[in-house]
């Protein structure tokens, strides 16, 4: 119990201070002891109330048609992730998310790096919804999406709008699919 509440704290203290990443944290903590298909249930239920918390406080710099169109990918995308999270085995899961973490720490390193933000195509906004939405269905992890998003925003608190709303409403649905498939039972609620 020890462990979780670590993972708990150290993961929203990170998403309080840059908005997202909560699910990064608290998998990548409580990876080394517990499988993902109960981490990620657990991370959605404590995470979702945050994130309309903070859509709520920055709504005026919602961009809804970006919104929009990133959510519905987001919610494709978590079909096959639920899927994967239920049926795959732990090992692997455990290996695609190390990859994933080193992709994501020099991607973010090299979007500091840049002096502009750098445009994006409609095929890479196609193809990071949907990976988000996978990544998301098997880790409860949007950080692909986060760090999209920031490349397209122009500051801190456009930003936390824009990605709160889309982590809201693609959560939800996450947590009807995990319900619907078992992942989420009343013990994981309590």
């Amino acid at each position: 119990m020890l462990w979780w509440i670590i993972a708990a704290v150290a993961a929203y203290f990170v998403k309080g201070l840059c908005g997202f990443t909560n699910g990064l944290v608290f998998t990548t903590i409580l990876s080394f002891t517990t499988d993902n298909v109960n981490i990620s249930p657990v991370s959605l239920v404590i995470g979702h109330p945050a994130n309309l918390i903070m859509a709520w406080k920055n709504r005026k710099l919602i961009n809804w048609k970006l919104c929009a169109a990133l959510t519905a990918l987001v919610i494709l995308g978590n079909i096959p992730g639920v899927y994967l999270l239920k049926v795959a085995g732990s090992n692997i899961i455990k290996v695609i998310l190390g990859f994933l973490i080193i992709y994501l720490s020099v991607e973010m390193y090299l979007n500091e790096k840049r002096k502009t933000k750098k445009k994006s195509s409609k095929l890479s906004f196609g193809i990071v919804g949907f990976l988000t939405g996978l990544v998301a269905g098997i880790y409860g992890v949007g950080a692909l999406l986060g760090v999209y998003v920031n490349k397209i925003t122009n500051d801190t608190k456009e930003f936390k709008a824009n990605a709160s709303v889309i982590y809201f409403v693609s959560d939800s649905f996450r947590l009807g699919l995990y319900i619907a498939t078992g992942i989420v039972t009343w013990d994981i609620l309590k």
